[in-house]
C-alpha cells in the first residue's frame, strides 16, 4: 500500500516542527508513542516559537549543550 501524500496543513505544521530541532521533536515523538492524540500534539508543538526555543537552548539535546560547556560540571 502507497503512503498517503499529507495534505498540505500537515506539510506546513511538519515544516514548522522540524524547524524547532532535534530534542522538540523527539520530545513529540516520545508523546505521541505513549499515546497522546497526534493532531493536538501536532498542532500545539507547531505553534511554538523556533526562535524563542533556539535563543534558551531548547533546540538542542542536553548531551550536546553539555559538550559545548566542556562536560559535566
Amino acid at each position: 500500500m502507497k503512503p498517503a501524500i499529507p495534505s498540505p496543513r500537515l506539510r506546513r505544521q511538519a515544516e514548522a516542527i522540524h524547524a524547532l530541532g532535534p530534542r522538540p521533536l523527539a520530545s513529540l515523538l516520545a508523546e505521541l508513542a505513549a499515546g497522546a492524540p497526534f493532531e493536538d500534539r501536532v498542532e500545539a508543538y507547531a505553534r511554538l516559537p523556533a526562535a524563542l526555543i533556539a535563543l534558551y537552548g531548547g533546540d538542542r539535546d542536553r548531551t550536546e549543550l553539555l559538550a559545548l560547556r566542556g562536560g559535566r560540571q
